[in-house]
């Protein structure tokens, strides 16, 4: 029932802005159930310097500016930005300028950091980050990791991530249901797992790390390289393997598919993200019976926040006789 309601007096907040064509971040208290309105571009960074460990904040459509995290607590926003042949329910949330992300994970209280329903338009320098989640997520620039620490225990699920990026991990990154540009280069105790991903890729070290290794199911991978791309030291399970992309010698490869380019271009319907044609989808399915890629799996592809969304908002122009002003909100 708390839950309940620190959503709807955050819905209702929203809708007030969505309203006054204005931004609004609403920070919600674990501790004491308290909720909080910041209003205009500064609004996540002021409700950030109120928050802690455990706390939520949720933020209207529109764009704020970034702030560096070092919480452990849920930011959602609004909706990532709309992808092509995805409907949006709203305007979406934008996060600009740089920031970086450096925390430990809450293991006393179980809390973990949690980012949702945003677009991040700014390079994201993650400097330690340690238990958490990217869900429904456009990186529209760099994610990387250019210090000796490392990144472990972390899930980035029905993401977007729009451009190159290196990132070490230490005890595991889940990638599921993600469009990925660009490689990744993992380094640790072990490197990333893979799992119904569209991977477009155009070096030659994709999955490659130095001793460790990256595991790959239900995958989509293609590159324009001229040359050839191995898939050393790694497990590739039921993945669409596309021109010069093949299973090193070092790695266990096991029902795979291999297509060339021209192949590839007729696998996706017209007007959708990346999403297989009904032949496609029927032909090239995945270790659990499903299609490969992005819509395969228990997680398809979907870019609509898990929280409530306001997708219409209508004030009458006249009260009534009663001298109520009428206001209906469809949320989703």
């Amino acid at each position: 029932m708390k839950q309940f309601l620190t959503l709807f007096m955050a819905i209702l907040a929203i809708g007030c802005a969505y309203a006054q064509q204005t931004t609004v971040a609403t920070l919600s208290k674990a501790s004491t159930g308290e909720v909080t309105q910041y209003y205009g571009a500064t609004g996540l960074i002021n409700a950030y310097a109120d928050a802690e460990t455990g706390d939520a904040i949720y933020l209207s459509p529109g764009t704020f500016q970034s702030v560096n995290l070092g919480k452990v607590i849920t930011i959602c926003g609004a909706g990532m930005t709309k992808v092509t042949g995805e409907e949006s329910t709203s305007t979406g949330t934008t996060l600009v300028n740089n920031f970086t992300i450096n925390f430990e994970a809450d293991t006393v209280n179980n809390n973990k950091f949690r980012m949702e329903g945003l677009t991040c338009a700014g390079t994201v320098t993650i400097n330690g980050f340690h238990g958490g989640s990217f869900l429904r997520c456009t990186f529209a620039n760099n994610i990387s990791d250019n210090t000796s620490n490392i990144i472990s225990d972390c899930s980035i699920i029905n993401c977007v991530l729009n451009a190159s990026r290196f990132m070490k991990a230490n005890n595991g990154i889940l990638f599921q249901n993600s469009y990925i540009y660009q490689t990744y280069y993992g380094s640790g105790t072990h490197a990333f797992d893979f799992e119904n991903c569209v991977i477009v890729d155009e070096n030659t070290n994709l999955g490659r790390s130095t001793s460790e290794n990256c595991n790959f199911s239900n995958c989509i991978i293609s590159s324009s390289s001229n040359s050839t791309i191995l898939l050393s030291d790694c497990t590739v399970y039921n993945c669409i393997l596309v021109g010069n992309v093949s299973v090193g010698s070092s790695s266990v490869g096991v029902d795979n598919y291999s297509l060339t380019t021209e192949e590839y271009a007729t696998l996706f319907q017209d007007d959708n993200f990346y999403k297989l044609t009904d032949t496609a989808a029927s032909t090239y399915l995945g270790t659990d019976g499903s299609e490969v890629g992005l819509y395969g799996g228990f997680l398809p592809f979907e870019t609509t926040p898990t929280n409530p969304q306001i997708v219409s908002l209508t004030v009458d122009s006249q009260s009534t006789s009663s001298g109520t002003l009428p206001v209906t909100i469809q949320v989703k």
